[in-house]
């Protein structure tokens, strides 16, 4: 790829060589990591009759040199252990999958049962920080990179997920030449639900809107529109359009110290969506430093809000402890200390450019703002100019920030990412600071992020090859065991195994009740009750009282009302597939058109399939007009069809 930006860099002040420094005995790294792991390409629990086979999928974000193993587990006890060696499927980077055949380290037929996953991956480390990403990969192209994140959550089927913000259209044609999000997989190829999306909303694209991107450890995903002062947005992990919320708006700006509004850049998040807090850092003149909002059962800020400071702003530009400039972003690591950054393009400048103030604690001082930093950084270092971004570890061990470079005549010099001890602000590392990546000395950074295993993030906004997003490793060990989020369910559980069919949901009383059939002969035990706040999923169990109905293979599912909207399926505990049996997958509504996904038969074709809806889950079903039926695999197919009316379910014919 070549393409050149609309901007001149010229050769670098003092440009230094990459530097280093050993980390602490208590910071062993794991960086490479299996992700993405699928059954049979999906990631819902997989039914599979004895006898059969249940396809393994994952993503590496880097070879496994030293190999990866597979171990399949009943409870704790490991069943089968399959090992795979470097530079065959199962150890390659990207896609790999590996059949298990259902049978133990002995060849014996497992017996019927739950059966879990678990994927270690090992490479051989680095010296060095190492950069793991490939700059000519199409899924690392971002035009004007402003913001990224990763899922740190081990727990979820989103582990691992890339999330970069692009704020300004290119030229090339490309996924990262759209305005909007990039979600991506840990090794840069798209997620399964597209690479690019607005999430819904109609972003700016004038360089700020959409701005930084912030991962909670809840999985959602915070995104800030700087165009609108510091709007804040937030969706679920799927970036689903029917997820997004407005967290901060202008309802919560307050006047800072000069007379005018604020103007917020961030975001952080502790705690959790709903029962925790946004910082924001204030970037006007008159600042009022960095301002803490609470967040409320519903995931936003209360109208009446308006921030309350917790870091102070001192305009002594003799002391060097303080923030004698306006704050740029804020990160938090688990202990609630707090760290954040200033920016000056000034050469020289004495001002400090990275700072961290202890933990917040109103009881300590009165309520008052903090105002003295535990150590601050940077001071007249041209290597830190225009500091954009700033992302803690999730150890709390290393803090990251990007920078775009000080001023040089016209232009930007000195760009870099660098990495500090949180600890104590001593640089670990300067990422790309006079070091030839792709065939570029100059760099622009404009935002950091971390993964869960210790891998370091960033976009760089300026290189004559292409504009990207990079990961780095960091030295030392590297090897990380993931658990698959579904299981292999062996057997045929409770009954036939039939298929299992929703026939009626109310709501009464604050409590759901969902009627479904299965087939004479299963019990209420043979069921789970899976829930999703969005249709394509990911569904997770409740725990739904399920009882018996009124005649043989009827039942229904108890449950507390939640105050969202949540969408639901029926899982068969065990039980084989039906032959032939249609799953809907997913569905989304775009514009004036519902987009449904299924499964069925791989000897299945898109002709042979109708969709009918109703306005009830009881039906009665008729057939849809103007249904485009399309195959995406094979046993994969999507339907296309015109929105009708407020709500509508649907079923799949053959």
């Amino acid at each position: 790829m070549n393409f050149s930006k609309a901007l001149q860099v010229i050769p670098r002040i003092g440009a230094a060589a990459l530097l280093t420094a050993a980390a602490p005995p208590t910071a062993a790294r794991a960086n490479i990591y299996a992700t993405d792991i699928r059954l049979n390409g999906d990631t819902n629990n997989l039914p599979v009759a004895t006898g059969g086979q249940a396809a393994i999928s994952y993503i590496l974000n880097e070879p496994a040199i030293l190999g990866a193993s597979i171990d399949i587990l009943s409870g704790t006890n490991i069943v089968r252990s399959i090992s795979l060696t470097n530079g065959e499927p199962g150890a390659l980077r990207g896609t790999n999958t590996v059949s298990w055949d259902l049978r133990d380290n002995a060849s014996n037929a497992v017996p019927v049962g739950n059966y879990s996953v678990r994927i270690t991956a090992a490479t051989g480390g680095y010296t060095n920080w190492t950069q793991i990403t490939d700059d000519s990969n199409v899924g690392n192209y971002v035009w004007e990179g402003s913001g990224i994140g990763v899922d740190r959550n081990p727990d979820s089927v989103y582990f691992g997920r890339v999330y970069v913000a692009n704020s300004y259209p290119g030229i090339g044609g490309l996924p990262g030449d759209n305005v909007g999000l990039l979600r991506l997989n840990a090794d840069g190829s798209p997620a399964e639900e597209g690479e690019w999306t607005t999430g819904g909303y109609n972003w700016a694209g004038d360089t700020l809107s959409p701005w930084h991107v912030e991962v909670a450890d809840d999985e959602h995903v915070y995104v800030e529109d700087w165009t609108s002062s510091g709007v804040v947005l937030r969706w679920d992990a799927a970036i689903s359009t029917n997820s997004q919320l407005q967290v901060l708006g202008a309802q919560n700006w307050a006047t800072n110290h000069s007379g005018g509004l604020v103007s917020l850049a961030g975001p952080a998040i502790s705690g959790s969506s709903t029962h925790g807090s946004l910082w924001m850092a204030d970037t006007t003149q008159g600042s009022l430093g960095i301002l803490r909002y609470t967040l409320t059962t519903n995931g936003t800020v209360a109208a009446d809000d308006f921030g309350t400071t917790v870091v102070g702003v001192t305009n002594d530009v003799s002391l060097t402890n303080v923030l004698n400039l306006q704050p740029f972003d804020v990160a938090l690591d688990k202990a609630g200390n707090i760290y954040t950054i200033q920016s000056t393009a000034s050469p020289g400048d004495p001002r400090p450019r990275v700072l961290r103030f202890p933990a917040y604690d109103p009881s300590t001082n009165a309520g008052a703002p903090e105002l003295y930093a535990d150590w601050a950084v940077g001071g007249g270092d041209d290597s830190m100019g225009s500091a954009n971004g700033i992302a803690v570890d999730p150890t709390g061990t290393y803090v990251a920030v990007a920078f775009e470079g000080v001023q040089f005549g016209p232009f930007l010099t000195n760009g870099c990412t660098q990495v500090f001890y949180a600890s104590n602000g001593v640089q670990v590392a300067n990422l790309d600071l006079g070091v030839t990546i792709s065939g570029e000395i100059t760099h622009q950074d404009t935002d950091v992020g971390w993964d869960g295993v210790g891998n370091v993030y960033y976009t760089d906004d300026y290189s004559q090859n292409a504009p990207v997003w990079r990961a780095f490793s960091p030295p030392g060990t590297n090897q990380f065991t993931t658990m698959a989020v579904p299981v292999i369910q062996v057997g045929s559980g409770g009954g036939a195994g039939g298929p299992v069919t929703i026939t009626g949901i109310q709501v009464s009383g604050g409590m759901v009740t969902i009627q479904f059939t299965g087939v004479a002969g299963d019990s209420a035990s043979s069921f789970a009750l899976l829930a999703s706040p969005v249709a394509e999923g990911p569904y997770t169990n409740t725990l739904a009282q399920i009882t018996a109905g009124a005649g043989p293979g009827q039942f229904q599912a108890t449950l507390p009302a939640s105050q969202s909207l949540f969408f639901y399926r029926i899982q068969r505990l065990g039980g084989p597939p039906p032959t032939g049996q249609i799953t809907i997958t997913g569905i989304a509504v775009s514009g004036q058109n519902v987009e449904l996904e299924f499964t069925a038969p791989i000897s299945d074709s898109a002709a042979d399939f109708t969709i009918v809806s109703a306005s009830q889950p009881q039906g009665p079903y008729t057939n849809t007009t103007a249904t485009v039926v399309s195959g995406i695999v094979p046993g994969k197919f999507a339907a296309q069809l015109p929105r009708n009316g407020a709500a509508q379910f649907y079923r799949v014919k053959k």
